[in-house]
C-alpha cells in the first residue's frame, strides 16, 4: 500500500465508531507482544491542556537523556504529528509498514476501531526502536480508552470541563470519574487547580487507591512573570519534596501555558527526586525550546 492508501485504510476503522472498553486494545497488544509493558509511561486525560503538557513533560524527559516517545491527538496537518520519538516525528514508510504488518497479525475476524489501532502501533513503534519513556495522552475519557491498558509512572489531569458528554456523562461529576479513570493503584497523580466538583471525584478515586495526589494552587504553584519579550515564571513544589525553580522561560506569550508547564514539572518531580538526579537544567532548556504548534489561542 502506498501511504495516501494506508491513511485511507485507517480512516476507514472510523465505521466500527468509538468502543468504550479495554477488550479490544489488550487482545490486539497481546497479538503484537505487549509492546507497552517494555517502556515507563507518564499517563495524561483532562479536556484542556493535555497535548501541550505532554509535550512539556517528554521535552524534560528528552533533555534528561531519555530516549522518550509521544503519543497525542488529534494531529494538526499530519498523521505523523501523533507519534514521535525525541521529538522526531515517525516516518510515513514506517506508519505503512506498521500498518500492513498489525493488519496481517489481526486478520479478518478482528475489527479494532481507528483509535485502538493507531494506539497499538504507537506502542509497537517505541518498542521497535527503544524508547525508554512514553509520554500518552489519551483520545477521550480515560476509564475506557484504549490508552489506559499502560502502567504508568505518573498519571496527570490536565483542566476539566464539559466535552464528549454524549460518552462521558452530561455533568463534570461524570466526566471528571471517567477521566480520573486512569489513575492506577499507589501510583502518584497530579492534577490542576479543577472546579469543586471535579476535584472530589479525582480526590475520591485518589485515596480509594492510595495514590498520592498533588494538586495545583495546593502542594504546587507558579507565579507569573511578564517581561517586555517573554513570558516567565517562579516555580515552588512543597509535596513530594520542596523545590524552587526562579526564572522559567516558556517560548510562548500565552499565560494559560504557566499552568501547564507548572503540572509538567510538578510531574517529574513525582518521579525524580531532585537531590538525586539533575532536574533544573533539563526543565529550563526543555521549557524555553517547546513549542506549542495550534494551541497559542485554545486552551
Amino acid at each position: 500500500m502506498s501511504y495516501n492508501e494506508t491513511l485511507q485504510y485507517l480512516y476507514n476503522l472510523t465505521k466500527y465508531g468509538i468502543k468504550l472498553g479495554l477488550k479490544n486494545t489488550t487482545e490486539l497488544l497481546k497479538l503484537l507482544g505487549n509492546p507497552e509493558r517494555t517502556f515507563r509511561a507518564v499517563h495524561i486525560a483532562g479536556t484542556n491542556g493535555k497535548g501541550s503538557t505532554a509535550r512539556m513533560i517528554a521535552a524534560v524527559l528528552e533533555e534528561m537523556g531519555f530516549r522518550t516517545g509521544l503519543f497525542t491527538s488529534p494531529h494538526l496537518v499530519s498523521f505523523t504529528e501523533r507519534i514521535t520519538i525525541n521529538g522526531r516525528e515517525i516516518e510515513e514508510s514506517e506508519v505503512v509498514r506498521l500498518t500492513g504488518e498489525i493488519r496481517e497479525r489481526i486478520g479478518d475476524t478482528f475489527k479494532p476501531t481507528f483509535f485502538e489501532f493507531i494506539t497499538a502501533m504507537a506502542f509497537r513503534y517505541f518498542w521497535e526502536n527503544s524508547v525508554e519513556w512514553a509520554v500518552v495522552e489519551t483520545g477521550m475519557g480515560g476509564r475506557f480508552d484504549a490508552t489506559n491498558v499502560l502502567m504508568p509512572e505518573a498519571t496527570v489531569i490536565t483542566d476539566i470541563s464539559m466535552d464528549h458528554s454524549e460518552f462521558l456523562g452530561d455533568s463534570l461529576e461524570k466526566i471528571a470519574f471517567e477521566k480520573a479513570g486512569i489513575i492506577k493503584e499507589g501510583v502518584p497523580v497530579v492534577t490542576s487547580s479543577q472546579t469543586e466538583e471535579a476535584l472530589s471525584v479525582i480526590q475520591k478515586r485518589a485515596e480509594k487507591l492510595k495514590s498520592p495526589l498533588y494538586i495545583y494552587e495546593r502542594d504546587f504553584f507558579s507565579e507569573y512573570q511578564k517581561s517586555e519579550n517573554s513570558l516567565s515564571f517562579d516555580f515552588h513544589s512543597f509535596q513530594p519534596f520542596r523545590f524552587t525553580l526562579k526564572g522559567v522561560e516558556l517560548s510562548t506569550e500565552a499565560p494559560h501555558q504557566i499552568r501547564n508547564a507548572s503540572l509538567a514539572i510538578e510531574t517529574v518531580l513525582t518521579i525524580f527526586n531532585p537531590d538525586r538526579a539533575e532536574i533544573k537544567n533539563p526543565i529550563i532548556r526543555a521549557l524555553k525550546r517547546t513549542t506549542f504548534p495550534g494551541r497559542c489561542e485554545i486552551r
